[in-house]
């Protein structure tokens, strides 16, 4: 059970990475032993309710700071930087009680201004009253994550002691620490905030390497199609041909060695060297790179090769038929040095199908 004193790891639903926080228990609510006042490594003070739900993945007791469970890796824990002495915990407590028996905690304050110049570091100039307000059109935003502010969340004016760099601004906030913002077309907030769809959450193992399990990025996969679509022609399949190797408990190097002890395929032929590159970027771009490889057009294309390789292979597999290339691979291009549009060569094969049946008719006719 929750005790006030007592510091530990909570596991948030969608932050974008796999972080443990290390915070402390300032207060416990009686009548809800999960509703609890939590002091962050960021200086952050608000109530919160700690039960495993739409907020919290995971929480984990650790009694005292720098306690972690066997299986979370210490390079995924963000901690405190700074010890929390007696008189501040006292502080803490004191405010924490007035937290539990009032309304739940306000928004986030305000960015302050600061106690020291920034100027003097050589940052830029200060800026002045008139500077404070973005230009007509455009709102300042905050740029990274700052404690309880988040990326995009606009700021109606910049403090007194802000340190404007062009398009760009310093902001010593009140606890000491720097924020940064940056001006934005007001339209464009909900793009600035997004994430990259084509990049996921970094995981690292237990010897601090960038590393996830094959199935687990495969899992991790989003149905929703990249912003402004692939640019290739036909469907994507990278997530059909990821999803089978999970299904028959393969990844793409085990599935290439499968594919060459089963094709017929000579291990002399170019095609298994260029078979196995291509399991290697594969495999890669999801278990080391981490990317979210439904959402791109490398992917798509290494994946494409895959199977038009697999494919010119199959009726013969010393005489590969690679005719279908181009359809194959999606990209509008033409042997012999031709670019032919592929709405056109629709419009003429259709003009030529129309112009033959009448040609037929006619025969009949006559």
């Amino acid at each position: 059970m929750a005790a006030r004193g007592d510091y530990i790891l909570i596991k948030y639903n969608g932050v974008g990475e796999d972080l443990y926080h290390e915070t402390l228990i300032t207060g416990v609510s009686a009548e809800d032993p999960t509703e609890v006042t939590l002091y962050t490594a960021d200086r952050d003070h608000y109530q919160f309710n700690i039960a495993p739900g739409d907020d919290v993945e995971a929480v984990y007791w650790i009694g005292l700071p720098g306690g972690r469970p066997a299986h979370v890796p210490e390079n995924q824990i963000y901690r405190f930087r700074h010890n929390v002495p007696p008189n501040e915990r006292q502080r803490l407590f004191a405010e924490a009680q007035g937290m539990l028996g009032a309304a739940p905690a306000p928004p986030p304050a305000p960015l302050a201004a600061p106690m020291r110049n920034v100027q003097r570091q050589g940052l830029g100039r200060p800026a002045g009253a008139a500077a404070r307000r973005a230009e007509p059109g455009r709102v300042w935003v905050v740029a990274k994550d700052h404690g309880r502010h988040q990326k995009g969340d606009s700021v109606e004016e910049l403090p007194a002691g802000a340190v404007v760099l062009g398009e760009r601004a310093v902001v010593p906030t009140a606890d000491g620490s720097t924020a940064f913002l940056q001006m934005i077309p007001q339209d464009s907030i909900d793009e600035f905030k997004m994430d990259d769809l084509r990049v996921m959450p970094v995981k690292f193992d237990g010897m601090g390497r960038r590393r996830r399990l094959f199935q687990d990025g495969v899992a991790s996969f989003v149905p929703d199609e990249p912003e402004g679509g692939l640019g290739l022609e036909g469907p994507g399949t990278v997530s059909l041909r990821c999803q089978t190797y999970v299904e028959r408990s393969q990844t793409p190097v085990s599935q290439h060695a499968s594919w060459r002890a089963t094709s017929g395929v000579s291990s002399g032929d170019r095609s298994v060297f260029e078979h196995e590159v291509l399991s290697e970027v594969l495999e890669s771009m999801v278990c080391t790179d981490q990317l979210h490889a439904p959402a791109l057009r490398s992917a798509e294309l290494v994946c494409r090769r895959f199977q038009l390789i697999e494919s010119a292979h199959s009726l013969n597999p010393s005489a590969p038929d690679y005719s279908a290339a181009d359809q194959h691979m999606g990209w509008g291009r033409r042997r012999q040095g031709m670019m032919v549009a592929p709405l056109l060569q629709q419009h003429v094969a259709t003009a030529l199908r129309d112009e033959h049946q009448v040609a037929k008719e006619q025969r009949k006719a006559h």
